[in-house]
């Protein structure tokens, strides 16, 4: 079997670009992991400010609602 040249230089050329893409591939999905980390965090954080929020607010209730019923 005979290569011509533009046989040659094509698996050449695949041979070369191949771990070049497949390291690109690799880092564009290390990048999606990593911002899905990030957004992971980011929602946690929100979760725990709203539940501190709410706990807030719960305990000011609390003092009001006894007064009250002291009140009453």
């Amino acid at each position: 079997m005979t290569l011509h040249i533009h046989q040659v230089t094509l698996l050449k050329f695949y041979y070369k670009e191949r771990p070049i893409k497949e390291a690109e591939k690799q880092e564009e999905e290390d990048l999606k992991e990593k911002d899905a980390f990030e957004e992971l965090k980011k929602l946690a954080a929100a979760s725990k400010d709203e539940f501190s929020w709410v706990e807030e607010e719960n305990t000011l209730k609390r003092p009001t609602e006894v007064a009250d019923a002291v009140k009453h």
